[in-house]
């Protein structure tokens, strides 16, 4: 019998046991060696992680302890898109009725967002266009 072992012939040049492995290589002599080393902290790095605290409302989930980690202060729940948002925290995540009125509250966000837009350009135009009657009637 042979002492290779059985298989798909990717180590059959060299033996089962004895010189030649890559695992019987010294440590030192591994080229990965230099770099290996214990993890430790950054030295710069804090050494506990600070919790954020909220300046404006954060909804929660029910049924968790603890808030999220990063809490957004930017765009703090507001109007008719912050009620629909305030609704869908009072149902579990699990329901699929809290990810419907969540998606709801953002096309709603949206479709106000560009509304505003439209009336601003729609006002700029009008009164544009009151001052060139005014100037037109001199």
């Amino acid at each position: 019998m042979s002492t290779e072992r059985p298989g798909d012939g990717l180590h059959t040049h060299l033996p089962a046991k004895g010189p030649g492995r890559v695992d019987d290589v010294d440590l030192t002599a591994r080229p990965g060696v230099p770099m290996e080393h214990s993890p430790e902290p950054f030295p710069t790095a804090p050494e506990r992680v600070v919790v954020q605290q909220p300046r404006v409302e954060v909804l929660q989930i029910p049924g968790r302890k603890k808030p999220a980690w990063v809490v957004s202060n930017a765009q703090p729940p507001r109007g008719l898109a912050g009620r629909l948002r305030r609704q869908a925290f009072r149902i579990p995540e699990h329901h699929p009725q809290h990810w419907m009125l969540l998606l709801a509250a953002d096309r709603l966000e949206a479709r106000l967002t560009r509304a505003r837009r439209w009336i601003g350009f729609a006002a700029g135009a009008l009164a544009l266009w009151a001052v060139l009657r005014a100037i037109e009637d001199r």
